[in-house]
């Protein structure tokens, strides 16, 4: 046991030096990530519902230049997989849902 213990506390050493390291790298992205990971707030509505109205507006579509055309595209390409991959995840299969014991979807229609 003591072996062991003579192993790892370089290891451990080695590790909170890591994290020392490290630790202006994390500060950093703390603070990024309290912003970009904030839920919008009740002054951010009418930014957003511009936003919604502008991706809506028909109008402006034969202006747009083709890379944006294809970043649209992929953008909506983006949505449609990952809600896919939601729904998979969801399901916990790749096909079909999955059977839940003593649960019948059609036992609340049945008449007794």
């Amino acid at each position: 046991m003591a072996a062991m213990a003579k192993k790892l506390n370089p290891l451990m050493l080695k590790g909170a030096e890591l994290a020392k390291a490290q630790q202006p790298r994390l500060i950093r992205y703390w603070n990024i990530a309290k912003v970009e990971f904030a839920p919008p707030g009740l002054a951010d509505g009418p930014q957003i519902s511009k936003g919604f109205r502008q991706a809506i507006d028909y109008k402006r579509i034969p202006s747009l230049t083709m890379k944006q055309v294809i970043i649209n595209g992929f953008v909506c390409a983006e949505i449609f997989v990952l809600y896919h991959i939601g729904r998979i995840v969801g399901k916990r299969s790749l096909v079909g849902f999955s059977k839940i014991e003593g649960c019948n979807s059609f036992s609340a229609m049945k008449k007794t």
